[in-house]
């Protein structure tokens, strides 16, 4: 436990790694409390155990959680609706697939692409609103995979087509 000259106190856990002296934050007392520090410390005892630098991993999730949280499927399809406009797609076009996207953005907008599973999209087609004629489906389908195609290499898309095609859809 490190003390402040202000008082606070922290949890700290010193480590050598690559001959060097370092220090990992695991938390503020008494928000942490000394159970889970002790918790902490061993899990980052156990990435050293396994050669890795518990500071660089705690850095490389941060990372990665916020490409996750900036990676929503309304910011994916905007980047790829950018992308058609500059390859110089048709006005019309662009405007239907504005208009489909916008139904999925309903459901999925704000949501971090990579945590969509193939079964909610499924959920979002069957409850398309029964006015879209069939081309209008068959076109929405399509549109809202261009994203999830774009953004991640995620073993659900091949569910996702799977389970379009089975459906006929």
């Amino acid at each position: 436990m490190l003390v402040t000259a202000t008082g606070s106190k922290l949890w700290r856990f010193g480590y050598r790694f690559d001959a060097e002296q370092k220090l990992l934050a695991l938390g503020q007392y008494p928000v942490t409390s000394l159970a889970d520090a002790r918790i902490k410390r061993d899990d980052a005892k156990k990435l050293l155990a396994e050669g890795i630098d518990p500071s660089a991993d705690r850095k490389e999730e941060r990372r990665n959680a916020r490409i996750a949280r900036a990676n929503t499927f309304e910011a994916v399809a905007k980047e790829l609706m950018d992308k058609f406009e500059a390859e110089g797609d048709a006005p019309t076009t662009l405007k239907k697939k504005h208009w489909l996207l916008d139904f999925a953005n309903k459901e999925f907008g704000k949501r971090p692409i990579a945590e969509i599973k193939a079964p909610e999209i499924l959920d979002a087609l069957v409850t398309i609103d029964p006015t879209v004629r069939r081309t209008r489906y068959c076109d929405l389908k399509h549109e809202i995979a261009f994203p999830f195609l774009a953004a991640c290499p995620n073993p659900q898309i091949n569910l996702l087509r799977a389970a379009l095609a089975r459906h006929g859809r």
